[in-house]
């Protein structure tokens, strides 16, 4: 992405995807916040808030995630609503680009519902559950994020869009992360290693899954947070020129 960053230099975005975990608790995730508060790192953190994968496939969170939230002042995006992959035909479909644009508006709309009755801000940032969106999702979706992060599976759901990376399609910042920098901290940390970027005006978006980080004790992370730290992007600030680019301020 190239030209909105002040200063023009190179800086990193790191997303983590899947809050809550299915397979971990609530104080695990503890642990990896606290080590990404240690090196004073931002990160936006995929919420979903319908995590179910039985029958009724849409019951919220338990109320201890909302205090998390609240109490670690967390700033996180909508990660799908309940991070179910979808069949059809004996396909995976992933879940976003399952749903009809009605069926999509009123899961939004549910979803607003719930964050407001637990008093929680409305995201400006949309992560798709598996990176798989149609067009469809993505004109609906425009309507009401200003940042949609993507990833590898949307190279063939969407790929149309293949070429294109950190452009504005309509007023939202189409923002997909791709191998390598998709990847465990460790493949990351080499990718970033091995490769110029020092004087480029770049931003990278960075995706982890905290729970994979957690498999070598959050080794690997600690050192790619080293290597980074000092060239991390806070996404608010990115909000901010999104919000001023829509508005002609820059």
């Amino acid at each position: 992405m190239i030209d909105l960053i002040p200063n023009g230099k190179l800086r990193f975005l790191i997303r983590v995807d899947d809050f809550p975990r299915w397979d971990l608790g609530l104080g695990e995730f503890y642990e990896f916040h606290n080590i990404m508060v240690s090196n004073n790192v931002d990160y936006v953190i995929g919420l979903t808030p319908f995590l179910s994968f039985y029958e009724p496939k849409f019951n919220p969170i338990d109320e201890n995630y909302i205090k998390a939230i609240k109490e670690l002042n967390l700033n996180y995006a909508l990660h799908g609503f309940n991070h179910y992959n979808y069949y059809e035909s004996g396909k995976k479909l992933g879940e976003i680009n399952y749903y009809s644009d009605i069926e999509l508006e009123n899961l939004l709309a549910k979803t607003y519902a719930f964050f407001q009755e637990n008093e929680l801000k409305l995201p400006d940032v949309f992560i798709p559950p598996f990176n798989a969106l149609s067009k469809n999702n993505y004109n609906v979706l425009k309507k009401y994020f200003k940042i949609i992060c993507e990833g590898p599976l949307t190279l063939s759901t969407m790929p149309e869009l293949k070429p294109i990376m950190g452009v504005f399609i309509g007023e939202s910042l189409y923002l997909p992360s791709y191998f390598p920098y998709y990847s465990v901290a460790k493949d990351i940390m080499r990718a970033i290693q091995r490769t110029k970027l020092k004087d480029k005006n770049l931003i990278i978006p960075i995706t982890i899954h905290w729970a994979w980080e957690k498999s070598t004790n959050y080794l690997y992370l600690k050192e790619l947070l080293e290597l980074i730290k000092y060239d991390v992007l806070n996404w608010c600030e990115l909000v901010t020129i999104v919000e001023e680019i829509n508005a002609g301020v820059k």
